[in-house]
């Protein structure tokens, strides 16, 4: 019999506060508390919400400028109440996908949770993130 071959998408939020330390950390090593450059990659503002879906099939997306305009037109983040956010651009290399979502639609701590959907052919990813989960030392951290 024939099936799919399965695939394991993760989805992270990587412009959250600490997965920004921790490529500081990664990306400097001891220097990261020390260094001007490690403390940019921290501190400075956000222009976009940026999702990560590792995962992909090989090459997914390299070269391939008809995948890039679908996974761009089949990808949102959903906020009830709230027009969605569809990316601006999309990044891809190898198995990993960078989404960068434009901040034009605030995500605030009344909002419950944000949804991530995206559709690759016939395969349907979604992922929710609870909001009240992604506070940071008492902050909302996006």
């Amino acid at each position: 019999s024939t099936g799919t071959p399965s695939m394991t998408l993760v989805v992270s939020w990587r412009t959250a506060l600490p997965l920004r330390q921790a490529i500081a950390k990664q990306r400097f090593g001891n220097e990261a508390g020390t260094s001007p450059e490690a403390k940019k990659v921290i501190e400075e503002p956000q222009k976009y919400y940026v999702l990560v879906v590792s995962g992909f099939p090989a090459g997914m997306g390299r070269g391939n400028p008809e995948m890039k305009e679908m996974l761009l037109k089949n990808t949102s983040l959903s906020i009830k109440g709230k027009e969605p956010i569809v990316p601006e651009d999309l990044q891809a290399n190898g198995q990993t996908a960078l989404f960068l979502f434009p901040k034009t639609v605030a995500i605030d701590a009344d909002d419950k949770e944000v949804e991530f959907s995206t559709r690759v052919g016939q395969i349907v990813v979604k992922t929710r993130f609870k909001v009240k989960e992604m506070v940071f030392n008492g902050k909302l951290d996006l």
